[in-house]
């Protein structure tokens, strides 16, 4: 958890998000984690999952809901304009973000990792993503931030002024590839577990059904183009299959971050569930779903090593594992919701 406020200095309270994967998350957890009366909302929702598939292999697995988290809740919320339009009536990118900040509003912006130095690009390749602004420090010329920096991992660090106006104003909003900031504010609010929301959610995922997902809010997904719930190990299998099989496909760690988030929040929930006494399950349940967590991270671990080295003999323990994931994740929740 991070808070400094002082004249100088200033922060906006963020804690490590329970969701990591995208930073169509990350932020808005960022915030919302920090506050124990957000727990009720977070556990009851990102129970499902969906993902796109193409020829060319895995495209995405996503929670749900996907980046609509933030007017999709009580706590956050959002406000989103064209760089121009933000930036309307002040002197640079710095004083904007400040003000911001100072009155109480997290930021998040597109940028260019070129001129960010904790970015792999860093003087490499102009790479436009997102970056989280949630604090500043005046006397060093520092701005508190959070992005996918140089471990490929969701972290925090403190860039240089400098080097945020120089990758914000690196594009002209008029281009094609303009710049955009969202603005998040938090509200003091409430939110009561809703028991057949989870539910319903949790029987969704089993099923592979979607009654619980709003297409419509979705940025980039049909609802006939894309796989729900437990359904994508199958696919993710065949994935790793066409790879064993020598076909040229992209190789994205994403879904394996997801899959390890998605267990991991998987655990927290039932652990949160059980200490509130909101539901009654046997114990041996929970630790099913922290020994799949496990196998998940592992499986993250040897695509990280199948990324570096090519060696097939990889790819069949992936897919062993995942299978075994799959059976002993549908056996838990069938006795979860018996």
């Amino acid at each position: 958890m991070l808070e400094q406020n002082s004249k100088e200095q200033f922060c906006l309270p963020v804690a490590n998000p329970i969701i990591t994967s995208y930073m169509s998350y990350a932020p808005a957890l960022s915030i919302l984690s920090y506050y124990s009366t957000c727990d009720n909302w977070i556990y009851n929702n990102f129970i499902n999952m969906y993902g796109e598939y193409s020829k060319t292999g895995l495209n995405t697995l996503r929670f749900q809901p996907q980046f609509t988290v933030a007017p999709k809740n009580p706590f956050l919320g959002l406000y989103i304009a064209p760089k121009d339009i933000m930036l309307h009536n002040y002197n640079s990118v710095i004083d904007y973000i400040i003000c911001a900040i100072t009155k109480g509003y997290y930021i998040c912006t597109d940028y260019d990792k070129y001129y960010v130095e904790f970015t792999d690009y860093y003087k490499k390749e102009n790479r436009k993503h997102q970056i989280f602004i949630f604090g500043y420090d005046k006397i060093n010329s520092l701005f508190y931030t959070a992005e996918f920096f140089n471990n490929r991992h969701y972290s925090f660090q403190k860039v240089p002024f400098t080097q945020i106006e120089n990758s914000v104003m690196q594009y002209d909003s008029a281009e094609p590839i303009g710049i955009w900031i969202s603005m998040f504010e938090f509200y003091n609010a409430s939110y009561d577990f809703d028991y057949p929301l989870f539910l319903v959610s949790m029987k969704d995922y089993l099923n592979s059904e979607s009654s619980t997902i709003d297409w419509e809010d979705t940025m980039f997904c049909k609802k006939n183009q894309v796989i729900c719930g437990i359904k994508n190990y199958d696919y993710i299998i065949n994935y790793l299959n066409r790879l064993k099989n020598g076909e040229e496909l992209y190789e994205d760690i994403r879904a394996f971050h997801v899959l390890c988030d998605h267990k991991s929040l998987m655990v927290k929930r039932l652990g949160f569930l059980k200490k509130n006494k909101i539901a009654d399950f046997d114990e041996s349940i929970l630790e099913v779903f922290a020994k799949v967590e496990q196998s998940c991270l592992v499986n993250r671990s040897l695509f990280l090593k199948y990324q570096i080295s090519h060696k097939a003999d990889i790819l069949p323990k992936m897919i062993e594992n995942i299978k075994n994931i799959q059976e002993n994740e549908r056996a838990a929740l069938m006795k979860l919701l018996q």
